[in-house]
C-alpha cells in the first residue's frame, strides 16, 4: 500500500479479527439457499455480505441487523450481527416465559467495534466460540432468519472496498491507542 494514501474512516478491528468476519461471511453465504427465505431476505443477505466484505471500511447508507432465532422449550434464543456506518456488533440473547415472572429478555454484546474506537478488549478464542454457534445456527432448518433494515439497503455495489486495509490496521489495542 502506498505511503501517501489517505487513511479512510474505518472500523477499529485488529488484523486477527478478520478471521471472525471471514467465518461470519462463510456462514451467511449458506442462508440464501434456504427455501423459506423471501426474495427480500435474499437481497438483504447480499447487502450484508457486500458490507462485511468491505470491512474494515464502513459501507455508506447501510444499516442492518441479521438475527437468527432458535425456539426452545421456554422461549427463544437469538444471535445477531449488526453493522452500520459507525458500528459492528455481534450479540446474543434470549426471550423466555414463565408463569411466575411472565415474559423476560436478556441480551449480551459479545463484540462491539466502532469507527471511532473499540468498546472493549476481546479475546479471539471467545469470539470464535460465538462464531461457531452462529455457523451452527445458520445450518439449522428450525432457525428463523430475520433482518432489520434501518439503513437504505442500497449500497454502491461497484465500491468493493480494498481488503489491503486489513494489513494497515494496528496489531494490538495498545498500538491503536498510541
Amino acid at each position: 500500500m502506498s505511503e501517501d494514501r489517505t487513511i479512510p474512516e474505518r472500523f477499529h478491528f485488529l488484523p486477527d479479527e478478520r478471521k471472525v468476519v471471514d467465518a461470519i461471511v462463510r456462514a451467511i453465504r449458506a442462508l440464501p439457499a434456504r427455501p423459506e427465505l423471501t426474495p427480500k431476505q435474499v437481497h438483504f443477505c447480499g447487502v450484508l455480505l457486500h458490507t462485511l466484505q468491505r470491512l474494515p471500511l464502513p459501507t455508506p447508507g447501510v444499516g442492518m441487523t441479521l438475527c437468527l432465532i432458535q425456539p426452545n422449550e421456554t422461549g427463544k434464543f437469538w444471535m445477531g450481527v449488526t453493522v452500520d456506518g459507525e458500528r459492528f456488533e455481534l450479540d446474543k440473547g434470549s426471550t423466555f416465559y414463565s408463569e411466575e415472572v411472565g415474559s423476560d429478555n436478556e441480551s449480551q454484546s459479545d463484540f462491539l467495534i466502532y469507527t471511532r474506537g473499540r468498546a472493549d478488549a476481546y479475546r479471539l478464542g471467545n469470539l470464535m466460540g460465538w462464531v461457531d454457534m452462529f455457523q451452527w445456527m445458520c445450518e439449522q432448518d428450525a432457525v428463523e432468519v430475520d433482518f432489520d433494515d434501518f439503513g437504505d439497503s442500497a449500497p454502491d455495489w461497484d465500491d468493493e472496498g480494498d481488503p489491503e486495509w486489513w494489513s494497515e490496521l494496528p496489531t494490538s489495542q495498545d498500538e491503536e491507542e498510541a
